[in-house]
């Protein structure tokens, strides 16, 4: 074959080219890492991938690369760049300050070509500057270089006092960064890295920072997940809030008193932000990092973790008292390694209604035999708060649906989504002794479970248990096949054959437990407490 019978490769049509690059290509790092301790480069690769080295051969190679590159998008940013830019810093057309992540994928069309953007929010100014006669704390002498400032210098340090004024009338509404965002693309998973005061920030609410210092200043993960990208350029506000669990209208200067806050004044402002809505998701993230820290404290079950999980559920004070969580999102995925119970009790209380819930408080790695991780830490402790943590899912899991809890009457009216739940699932990983317990409570409780294999229990109709419950006397970790779930689940009509009506109910049922497998800890941890 002679020599002119091969083409060089810049002759090749870009098709060809770019489905060669296609090989190249890799998974999103946010595919396997959300649920992984946070820190703010954990999606980054040290490594510079294939993709990034070809785009440099030749300006073709890299418009040809250029939408793989983009398909998953990781933008770091500083919260002190973007915070104050509002309605004031707009042109005169009316467009928001240009920002260069955005201006690069608008002016090379590249928006249609994002499938994910990860938003990782650093804050330079924080552990730096504090003003000058402010109380210290005690974590300031592990601050060398914290340096006392007025007013007027920590607005110049910010970034000018011209900033600093507008910032005092409108930023805590970031709904101009969620437009701007959602203008340039369309991704179907947005994810947020910062720490939790930037989060309420950056989703218009309160957070409770008594304590933070002594949870060791950890970041955490917001995920939002859709199945598909939208049609068009997405849902109207309208349509969006139809979708809210009881959203107001937007600036609404009222809202009616709740049970968990006190008493609007006139001269609140409620923000309700647009992230929740702009697109339909069906899938939230939540992961909290560790609280590991914590249990350092004298009298820990006392302290109060810095966290936005009420103002997800709607569950504390004005303006955390109406949950961001729409009803298009049904499934809700929590990441907690150790966390205080009564923390996690709110979680239990306040669950929305949903199709499945995953769980994680135990951690993946080798935290615990690190020796200055558990430094001055009880191990019993991080067991019994997440023993505590399992009771309370189980107390409602078992509970009866036709009774009401044994809550007090603060929680009367509230959402129970325990009732509507479909899947439960736990990605610890339980040791044999743990996941045995749960088995023989199973059986021994009476409730419409069966234990189909390893780390699974199914939650049967009333119609499969008529017909005879066919694993009943299987044993755990006899392999059998996951019983396929279908959402959503039909209403069960038949009226009840064995005399227990609350077996039998016309609305949706938790079918499914799972465990992720079983394994064996590197702490032997005390058994976990089941209710009756």
């Amino acid at each position: 074959m002679g020599r002119s019978s091969f083409a060089p490769i810049e002759e090749l049509p870009p098709e060809l080219i770019a489905h060669i690059f296609s090989f190249l290509d890799r998974p999103a790092p946010s595919d396997t890492r959300l649920h992984d301790q946070p820190f703010p480069h954990m999606l980054s690769d040290p490594n510079c991938p294939p993709l990034k080295v070809v785009s440099a051969v030749s300006k073709r190679w890299r418009v040809i690369a250029l939408p793989f590159l983009f398909r998953h998008v990781s933008w770091t940013f500083d919260r002190w760049d973007i915070v104050f830019t509002n309605t004031a810093d707009r042109g005169p057309e009316g467009s928001a300050t240009p920002l260069d992540m955005l201006s690069f994928i608008e002016r090379n069309k590249l928006g249609h070509y994002v499938e994910s953007l990860t938003m990782c929010v650093s804050d330079r100014m924080y552990g730096k500057h504090r003003l000058s006669g402010a109380a210290g704390s005690s974590r300031d002498e592990d601050i060398p270089e914290l340096v006392s400032l007025s007013v007027a210098e920590l607005r110049e340090a910010a970034g000018g006092t011209a900033k600093w004024s507008r910032h005092d009338s409108a930023t805590e509404d970031s709904n101009w960064l969620w437009e701007r965002i959602f203008d340039v693309m369309d991704p179907t998973r947005l994810t947020i890295i910062a720490l939790p005061r930037m989060l309420a920030s950056l989703l218009s609410r309160m957070l409770y920072k008594g304590d933070t210092w002594r949870f060791k200043d950890q970041y955490h993960i917001l995920s939002l997940e859709r199945a598909q990208k939208s049609p068009h350029s997405g849902v109207t506000e309208r349509d969006a809030k139809k979708d809210t669990l009881n959203a107001p209208e937007q600036g609404s200067q009222s809202c009616e008193p709740s049970k968990t806050s006190s008493r609007c004044s006139h001269q609140q402002k409620r923000v309700q932000t647009k992230l929740f809505t702009i697109r339909p998701w069906t899938s939230v993230l939540l992961n909290e990092g560790s609280s590991t820290q914590v249990y350092k404290q004298y009298e820990f079950f006392h302290m109060r973790p810095p966290s936005i999980l009420g103002s997800l559920l709607g569950c504390e004070e004005f303006p955390n008292d109406e949950p961001l969580i729409p009803r298009t999102v049904r499934s809700l995925s929590y990441v907690a390694i150790f966390p205080l119970s009564s923390h996690f009790n709110s979680l239990v209380r306040h669950l929305p209604p949903l199709d499945r819930i995953f769980v994680q408080l135990v951690p993946r790695n080798d935290i615990l035999e690190d020796p200055d991780e558990m430094r001055n830490i009880q191990m019993g402790d991080l067991w019994m708060e997440r023993n505590t943590c399992y009771g309370l899912i189980m107390r409602e899991l078992f509970a009866d649906p036709d009774t009401d809890s044994d809550d007090d009457d603060s929680d009367a009216g509230r959402p129970n989504g325990w009732k509507e739940l479909s899947v439960f699932e736990s990605g610890d990983a339980a040791d044999r002794e743990a996941w045995e317990m749960a088995c023989t409570y199973v059986r021994m409780s009476g409730a419409p479970w069966s234990v189909v294999g390893d780390g699974v229990l199914v939650r049967q109709s009333a119609r499969e248990r008529a017909l005879g419950n066919p694993s009943e006397d299987t044993e755990a970790g006899d392999g059998m096949e996951l019983l396929s779930v279908s959402l959503p689940y039909p209403d069960l009509c038949c009226k009840p054959e064995t005399g227990k009506a609350n077996m039998i109910r016309s609305q949706p049922a938790l079918r499914m437990l799972m465990w992720n497998g079983t394994a064996i800890l590197p702490v032997s941890p005390t058994q976990p407490i089941l209710y009756d």
